[in-house]
């Protein structure tokens, strides 16, 4: 009990210092949000999120993933968002329930958009794509938006 009410008071003086409230801390840093919507953080020991209100650009190659930039821009075409929110919570149950029935192909990966870990319910648009090219830009955003928090919005963009 001893070792936690310290915790919790060393993360409250960490808040304090960078000018936050306790509802500002996240996962052991203390956060305050700019007025343009950039990040402040104050480390408290613990690895944590980020959290921004703008739409955080995540960046791939137009060289070597065509074919998953075309399934997001047909998905959209389609009515299902560009813009997403992370939620990665029940990501492995929302892709399971979704390509239920959705036969495999060798060599392919059935592309899911939104993708699992950015969608509200399990509903989404499914493309055929080559394996190494889903899983080589499922591994580039998966990396861009590891640092950011569930619930920040993002898009997924070509360069």
């Amino acid at each position: 009990m001893r070792s936690l009410l310290l915790l919790l008071l060393s993360l409250l003086a960490a808040a304090a210092l960078a000018g936050c409230g306790a509802d500002s801390l996240v996962g052991g840093i203390a956060e305050r949000t700019t007025p343009s919507g950039g990040v402040t953080r104050a480390a408290t020991g613990a690895r944590a999120c980020q959290r921004t209100s703008r739409v955080v650009e995540v960046g791939i190659s137009a060289t070597r993933y065509p074919r998953v930039l075309a399934h997001i821009d047909a998905a959209v075409r389609a009515g299902y968002p560009r813009v997403l929110r992370i939620r990665r919570d029940g990501a492995d149950q929302r892709r399971d329930r979704l390509l239920r029935g959705i036969p495999t192909r060798p060599g392919y990966d059935r592309d899911e958009w939104p993708m699992a870990m950015a969608r509200a319910d399990w509903r989404a648009h499914v493309a055929y794509v080559p394996s190494g090219e889903n899983r080589g830009a499922g591994a580039s955003v998966g990396l861009k938006l590891r640092r950011w928090c569930d619930g920040v919005r993002f898009t997924v963009v070509g360069y």
